[in-house]
């Protein structure tokens, strides 16, 4: 594993906080339909469909994060002494 300075630690960290930020700004556009019909909810039904959002969101992040830990862990081959 190579060692990296903190400043590119920093910096990569800094990079993807960005990516994420950048990223999250489409996740408002949503389509008419579903935003008429969550805008027209009690405020106790929005935060129901925020929280099943929230929920079904769970399982692929899951598979994902799971998924890449593993092909990080092994990604070089096992050396034979």
């Amino acid at each position: 594993m190579r060692k990296y300075p903190i400043t590119q630690w920093i910096f990569t960290g800094l990079a993807m906080l960005a990516f994420m930020l950048v990223g999250s700004i489409p996740v408002f556009a949503q389509c008419s339909m579903c935003n008429a019909v969550a805008s027209a909810q009690s405020e106790g039904a929005t935060k129901a469909l925020n929280h099943g959002i929230l929920l079904l969101l769970i399982p692929p992040v899951g598979i994902m994060s799971a998924i890449l830990i593993w092909a990080f862990r092994y990604r070089n081959p096992p050396t034979h002494t």
